[in-house]
């Protein structure tokens, strides 16, 4: 029973680190994209482009915030199974 939580729990830590991965990717994409496109705009104030930027991503900011709790929680719960795995045998 315990082997089977651990594979689970070894299961969700590799789907939450894929992605976690791949959305840090893109979102490092629309971050450059946005940072061109207010460069383009020619926004001459670096705080005021670096705030518009921002709040063109917050969406995506607080969607890679949430990834990165999963992935984190994933890891926590793996690591603990794999202690106590390791403590009962």
């Amino acid at each position: 029973m315990l082997s089977t939580e651990l594979k689970k729990a070894c299961d969700r830590l590799i789907e939450a680190k894929r992605l976690k991965e791949e959305f840090e990717v893109e979102y490092t994409l629309k971050e450059a994209q946005k940072i061109h496109s207010a460069e383009v705009q020619a926004y001459a104030n670096q705080t005021l482009r670096d705030a518009k930027v921002k709040v063109l991503l917050e969406e995506d900011y607080r969607k890679l915030v949430g990834l990165r709790t999963e992935y984190s929680i994933a890891y926590y719960l793996w690591e603990t199974l794999k202690t106590i795995a390791g403590g009962s045998q």
